[in-house]
């Protein structure tokens, strides 16, 4: 790699068999050595290279220069593989992280996002480029945010994230959403590699927001509250909308692609993870003009799992996708309706079968295990509390005893019992209400 020059077909080559022995290493000791060359930083100059190189490329017209784009491609995809190899080494993952390499493959992120969404590349979408290689280097960036940064790297860390929410790649991969929705499912028809590349993105986006944590001093916090304002929260309930409900009504028992399922268990983890980092961020922004598009998202997400789920279940299966869809959901409505009356009001909505109601019938699990009731209790909690028009509801449908015995077990716990994979019960239902909470269902 030269100044200004790159010969791609060596690259390419080099790159083939430089991969080849690298999903060969096991010893830390070889890591170290491969990084001691600099081979991870000639890497990621040649990402950049090849970025830049593609956007000079006139895609347009007649006489466009095929074979370059075609090698540039190739060579980015091989440089993305062997740093997918290299980094499930965490000393690899600490050196790009700390010596800002990770940052830069950000930004090419951002160019070939831009690159997408231009005109002149949408010919070429199905034979290469940004559309075949952002999944890949998406996985890449969030690989990074996937692990405890040891003592004196934490603020570097954060450093990145910030920079992942605050430096344009949020507001493209929400840019990324915002076009998808206009397709709705049918973006998922056929061959097309976008599908892959929406769930890569929501994925990432995941990470980045389940590692983030709010700096102690600085005004970066403050940008990227603003940043999730700005953006809707990256737009994922737009695209869930779209996706969910674009159609009308399905067929009952129509079975969703594995891939729309997958898609909307990150979603629904963005915006509970992001209620985690900022509750009023979340409740305002899904609150008054989304209420009722919230409203039937919700109860399509409930309608479809449970459907899927027996309602005799005492344990989730093997391959619970729409038992973790399900879990995400309650935990969300939970987020919404913690002390907001407004926000309350949606479990009481419609005809038929209310949320509050579809909430006590779920399938046994949410009521004899102690991870399902986790999930399910704190949610009722946040409903029903202060509200007696829930509270109507709920005493129609369920035992209260069963609510009121899980709060006083919490209590005597002081929320402090972690359940993996889960909020603690303290963030879902904040200790300073738990007198007012018992006295309110006592009363009740």
């Amino acid at each position: 790699l030269h100044p200004g020059y790159l010969n791609l077909e060596k690259t390419e080559a080099v790159l083939s068999e430089f991969c080849k022995v690298l999903s060969q290493v096991q010893r830390e000791a070889d890591v170290a050595l491969i990084l001691k060359l600099k081979c991870a930083r000639m890497v990621v100059d040649i990402c950049c290279y090849v970025k830049d190189s593609i956007a000079n490329l006139d895609m347009s017209g007649d006489k466009a220069p095929l074979v370059a784009w075609k090698q540039n491609c190739n060579v980015m995809l091989g440089a993305l593989k062997w740093l997918g190899l290299l980094c499930k080494s965490r000393m690899a993952r600490l050196v790009l992280l700390l010596t800002g390499r990770v940052v830069l493959l950000a930004d090419v992120a951002t160019a070939y996002l831009e690159m997408h969404f231009a005109d002149a590349l949408k010919p070429q979408e199905l034979e290469g480029g940004p559309v075949l290689f952002l999944p890949q280097l998406l996985h890449v960036l969030a690989l990074h945010m996937k692990q405890v940064p040891p003592d004196g790297a934490y603020r570097e860390v954060q450093g990145t994230l910030s920079s992942y929410l605050l430096l344009g790649l949020a507001e493209k991969l929400r840019e990324l959403f915002g076009r998808a929705e206009i397709r709705g499912l049918k973006f998922f028809e056929g061959t097309s590699p976008l599908p892959l590349l929406l769930l890569r993105a929501m994925c990432f986006l995941g990470t980045v927001v389940c590692a983030y944590r709010a700096p102690k001093a600085g005004d970066t916090h403050q940008e990227v509250l603003e940043m999730f304002h700005d953006t809707e929260l990256f737009g994922v309930v737009g695209i869930l909308v779209s996706i969910l409900l674009s159609e009308g009504r399905r067929e009952k028992g129509a079975k969703l692609p594995q891939t729309v399922i997958s898609i909307c268990v990150q979603a629904v983890r963005i915006l509970n993870h992001i209620a985690r980092i900022d509750l009023p961020t979340v409740q305002k922004t899904l609150g008054a003009s989304r209420q009722q598009e919230f409203y039937h998202l919700l109860v399509s997400l409930l309608d479809y799992c449970v459907g899927r789920l027996p309602a005799s279940m005492v344990k989730p299966g093997p391959s619970g996708q729409a038992s973790d869809l399900l879990h995400e959901a309650v935990v969300l409505l939970g987020f919404y309706c913690l002390q907001e009356p407004e926000n309350q009001s949606i479990l009481c909505y419609g005809e038929g079968q209310a949320l509050l109601a579809r909430l006590a019938s779920l399938p046994l699990y949410y009521f004899m295990d102690e991870r399902g009731k986790s999930i399910l209790f704190p949610t009722i909690l946040a409903s029903c509390f202060r509200s007696e028009q829930n509270l109507e509801v709920l005493r129609s449908e369920m035992n209260m005893s069963l609510v009121r015995s899980y709060l006083a077990s919490q209590m005597n716990l002081q929320g402090g019992e972690e359940v993996p994979g889960l909020p603690t019960f303290a963030s879902r239902f904040p200790p300073e209400l738990w007198e007012e909470a018992i006295a309110f269902f006592d009363a009740n």
